[in-house]
């Protein structure tokens, strides 16, 4: 009987082990949908002053899928050799306004203060926003790009990239200095746990 009782509780643990290891799919609606709520730990915001920033990590996955965006379909061998790239940055989107509008536009009539966000937002984000892998490793930055819009928008928006290390082994630490802009330095954390849950992306 015990030895019974035995093989049945290593069955039960061997077919929970795999519902566990099991990742959850989902189509790209349905991704988006994931990573847009804050409950999934991928996206934060503070509001200090009147100004909002929202800090929000950018799976791999996405930043390939959008590298096919408008084609009719997408090989599968081909998307996983991109995202085999992609897998060594990490991509954390900040989002910037002020009063309900973006942030470069609350100050457009303050050209000193214009120029010199655009200045710092353009080419010194590398001195001014660190990913940190807890405690004290500071991630290598690589690259910020600005998306260019025309008109009046609800936040200003940047894609910050930075090296990622073979092992997410703990959590990291985004550290946004002050841009003089009312906030003062800002710290927001991100888990590993919520990165290693994020979805299977299905190509469709």
């Amino acid at each position: 009987m015990k030895r019974e009782e035995s093989i049945f509780m290593l069955a039960l643990f061997v077919f929970l082990l795999l519902i566990a290891s099991c990742q959850k799919q989902l189509s790209h609606p349905e991704f988006l949908e994931y990573i847009n709520n804050p409950d999934n730990g991928l996206l934060q915001e503070k509001e200090i002053n009147n100004v909002s920033v929202s800090l929000q990590y950018w799976p791999q996955e996405l930043v390939t899928y959008q590298e096919f965006q408008g084609l009719d379909s997408i090989s599968t061998q081909v998307y996983l050799n991109e995202l085999a790239n992609y897998k060594q940055y990490h991509y954390i989107k900040l989002k910037l306004s002020a009063h309900g509008q973006g942030l470069l536009h609350a100050y457009v009539r303050d050209r000193f203060k214009y120029s010199q966000l655009v200045n710092t937002l353009s080419f010194g984000m590398g001195q001014n926003a660190y990913l940190i892998k807890q405690p004290t490793d500071t991630l290598e930055f690589v690259d910020c790009f600005i998306p260019r819009y025309y008109g009046i928008n609800t936040s200003t928006d940047l894609m910050l990239i930075y090296k990622a290390d073979k092992d997410l082994d703990t959590d990291f630490r985004f550290q946004l200095k002050d841009l003089d802009i009312g906030t003062g330095e800002l710290s927001f954390t991100i888990t590993k746990d919520a990165i290693l849950n994020i979805p299977d992306l299905i190509i469709e």
